[in-house]
């Protein structure tokens, strides 16, 4: 970011597998740059809001209250402070799950400040399956942390 610039506030649209995690944890070590993760995601440590689908229930998550989710990124932003260039994930399902179709959301988070559009794509569609089909057998852990050393997993397709 140049000298007197306003921040470029960004919201980065992904779907799964795609990297997002990755590139957010290289986007938060620049010190002008603050980016969350899915803060409209589904009541995990990101702290999501979307109210959960049957299938999820199921699976015994917590059903949470639908929230204004343009408040939500509003109340995000500010707590990353005037200066700092403001991104988060998401993905195009959690609109929906907000109570919300594309376009209003796309309006709204441009009147508070978010200026750029950014979408992941995974270019190969099968390591995309290959990833989901590992973490569902690893119990629905799809991230390997530093230290980690995870089991081999044989999936079949």
């Amino acid at each position: 970011m140049g000298e007197g610039a306003a921040p470029q506030n960004f919201v980065m649209f992904h779907i799964g597998r795609s990297g997002s995690v990755v590139l957010t944890d290289l986007l938060n070590q620049h010190p002008a740059i603050h980016c969350d993760g899915e803060v409209l995601g589904d009541g995990d440590a990101q702290g999501g809001f979307y109210r959960l689908t049957p299938t999820l229930l199921a699976q015994g998550k917590k059903l949470l209250e639908p929230r204004d989710p343009i408040a939500v990124i509003r109340t995000r932003m500010s707590q990353a402070g005037p200066e700092k260039c403001y991104g988060f994930g998401m993905k195009f399902y959690q609109i929906r799950y907000n109570d919300m179709t594309l376009p209003p959301f796309l309006l709204g988070v441009e009147r508070i400040g978010v200026t750029r559009f950014l979408v992941l794509e995974r270019e190969n569609t099968l390591r995309k399956i290959v990833s989901s089909l590992v973490a569902q057998k690893r119990g629905w852990k799809y991230h390997v942390w530093k230290g980690d050393v995870p089991e081999p997993v044989r999936v079949t397709l």
